[in-house]
């Protein structure tokens, strides 16, 4: 791995890994893999950790063909090149989220539980245990930033979540969620990973964007607000606090 790599995303993705145990020797991690850069850079990371670190755990990962998305064509050669196990699942879903729409739910939210529930099941059925996801740190901010604005409640996305379910293990580790999407974005041009670019008509999220346009704002205005903002969720006093 080059220096340029360790210093853009490696360093902090390592530190985010040591910090809350994500990854132990042993483990077989499932990166859920939707072609975007989040995840593309995820898989990766973690392949190359997979080789050159001490923390001897295995890696592949698995794709949804939910036909919401340009040919796959591009990743599969990326895989088969590279070397790296590429699970494809096929499973059509869109018109279950336009039903979810109906119902009142977001199409978004809907997409994402299904998605999740086919990796549970996978994982298990493939005797992977760990389920890695490609949340950023803006993610997490504009996930934060969402919870206050819609449900009056500080809560943004976890490391690491352990849960319980018919479909399987769910623990779910997000070794990117302290590393920043203009880091991430740039790294992927530069080591020139596959992106497949979504037809999905629902991923304008509107909500995330006024929580992702807000947060734009005061970075505007204030540079370094994120940084500032996770350093302060890392210090928080307590006793300060309602």
């Amino acid at each position: 791995m080059q220096r340029w790599e360790q210093m853009l995303y490696m360093k902090q993705m390592r530190r985010t890994i040591d910090a809350y145990h994500l990854i132990e020797p042993g483990d077989r991690i499932l990166v859920g893999l939707s072609g975007g850069k989040d995840s593309g850079l995820l898989f990766h990371a973690l392949s190359e950790l997979s080789r050159f670190s001490g923390y001897h755990f295995e890696v592949a990962a698995l794709t949804v063909v939910h036909g919401m998305t340009e040919s796959l064509d591009s990743l599969i050669q990326y895989g088969q090149k590279a070397e790296r196990q590429i699970y494809l699942h096929q499973e059509a879903f869109a018109n279950r989220l336009q039903a979810s729409e109906a119902d009142g739910f977001s199409a978004c939210y809907t997409c994402a539980r299904m998605r999740k529930g086919i990796l549970k099941r996978f994982a298990k059925a493939n005797a992977f245990n760990k389920i890695a996801l490609g949340h950023t740190r803006d993610d997490f901010l504009e996930t934060m930033l969402m919870n206050v604005m819609q449900h009056g409640r500080l809560a943004g996305i976890p490391p690491i979540t352990r849960e319980k379910s018919s479909e399987g293990a769910g623990v779910i580790i997000r070794p990117l969620l302290l590393v920043d999407e203009k880091s991430i974005t740039k790294a992927v041009e530069t080591l020139k990973l596959p992106i497949i670019k979504s037809t999905c008509p629902y991923s304008a999220e509107k909500a995330r964007k006024t929580a992702d346009d807000l947060i734009g704002k005061l970075e505007a205005v204030l540079p370094g607000f994120s940084e500032q903002w996770i350093t302060a969720l890392q210090n928080m006093d307590t006793t300060r606090l309602l």
